[in-house]
């Protein structure tokens, strides 16, 4: 029987393949909108994914319920969009968003029930590929806040999380807490928290006794708390008055897309404005909610009309209605689930750093993030992981007395 922390990385022919598949991730193509090489490859690999992996998926009850909620949403987007008449172009671009994100996750999900090693091959591309893209092709200034956040940021992490296939854990946790105080320079401060605090979780991994739960979820919240603590210092640290500016005007507009897309699902709960919506009616409640803010905080927005919640669960409630958001609501149930399980109960292994970066990123991300095409791949790598620890647990490799 393997040791989990003495698990390495070893080469084979479906890994090599998604390494390769993972290097075109940051390559767009414009077809019903942009979509990417990498996401392509995998839509042609799933008819060696089905039979490889679909096989050991029988009685995973989390893939399970991805497949159902993934159908649930699919259904709400269409009902929404015939109810609001909307245009060909956009429910298109609508449909095929959520169908590339969903058909990467179930790809992404029979390789990693094969060989849990695949997940790391295709993130490694994806990292790699990622780097090179904005280095050679985009040309893009490494040491620009701006290049930082939106291009390099993520990328290194992935390729740092990767680097526990080969490194001791406490030196992964070192490089992901100097990344951390890196991002917050940068004026990335979410990601610099991220890092700080996975890096945290990292150094105390495999410390703590999975018999005694309680116990443990102690010790890791007081780890948590650490940690956050610590990124809250880094963050006050770095302030400037133009760092402050670009902050407070982040947080006023992720605060009121949060508030316009309560108050538009509110007014249409069940079904949704269709894919990409601009209704008159959602401009309305937009202009409503930064009528209220500019009267309670006499700060002005420039009568910017806010039409995205800036939320992954919201967004979808708001173009698909209830059922377009069972999807992104299930997973984020799950990710919850995962998080205990796979970071608690589960032994440390190479595995374990992209489990903590990825679930704690999408889970901000489906309440605080939109769904940026970007993103769209690691999302899939989260549920693919999710399927992977309930696998585990199905098998009894996961919460198993040692």
């Amino acid at each position: 029987m393997e040791t989990p922390e003495q698990t390495r990385i070893r080469v084979t022919f479906i890994g090599l393949v998604l390494f390769v598949a993972g290097l075109g991730s940051a390559w767009k193509l414009n077809f019903v909108g942009e979509i990417y090489v990498s996401e392509i490859v995998l839509l042609a690999l799933a008819i060696v994914a089905i039979p490889v992996g679909f096989p050991k998926l029988r009685g995973n009850r989390a893939f399970m319920l991805v497949v159902a909620s993934a159908i649930l949403t699919m259904i709400g987007y269409v009902v929404s969009d015939l109810v609001r008449g909307t245009t060909e172009a956009q429910y298109l671009r609508g449909w095929a968003r959520n169908a590339m994100v969903i058909v990467s996750a179930i790809v992404l999900s029979a390789f990693v029930a094969k060989d849990k090693r695949n997940i790391w091959w295709f993130i490694a591309g994806l990292a790699v590929g990622s780097i090179l893209w904005f280095e050679i092709v985009q040309r893009l200034p490494l040491r620009s806040p701006e290049a930082w956040k939106f291009n390099f940021a993520v990328s290194f992490s992935l390729l740092v999380a990767c680097t526990a296939a080969f490194l001791p854990r406490k030196l992964v946790a070192v490089l992901f807490m100097v990344l951390g105080v890196y991002s917050v320079t940068m004026d990335f401060r979410i990601h610099g928290a991220l890092c700080v605090v996975v890096g945290t979780l990292l150094w105390a991994a495999g410390t703590v006794d999975p018999r005694k739960a309680m116990v443990t979820i102690a010790k890791l919240g007081i780890i948590l708390v650490i940690g956050m603590a610590a990124a809250v210092a880094l963050v006050n640290m770095t302030k400037t008055e133009y760092a402050e500016q670009r902050r407070t005007s982040s947080n006023v507009g992720r605060l009121l897309g949060i508030h316009f897309g309560l108050a538009a699902i509110a007014s249409s709960p069940i079904v949704g404005y269709g894919s990409w919506p601009n209704d008159p009616e959602l401009v309305r409640i937009s202009r409503q909610v930064t009528r209220e803010y500019e009267a309670e905080t006499g700060r002005s927005t420039g009568g910017e009309v806010f039409l995205n919640a800036h939320s992954q669960i919201l967004n979808a409630w708001i173009e698909g209605g209830v059922l377009g958001a069972a999807f992104y609501l299930v997973v984020f149930g799950l990710l919850l689930w995962g998080c205990y399980w796979g970071l608690v109960k589960r032994p440390p292994d190479l595995l374990t750093p992209l489990i903590a970066l990825l679930f704690f990123s999408q889970l901000w991300n489906l309440l605080m993030s939109p769904l940026g095409s970007a993103g769209r791949l690691l999302f899939a790598c989260s549920v693919a992981l999710v399927v992977l620890i309930a696998s585990e647990r199905l098998a009894g490799k996961v919460g198993r007395r040692r």
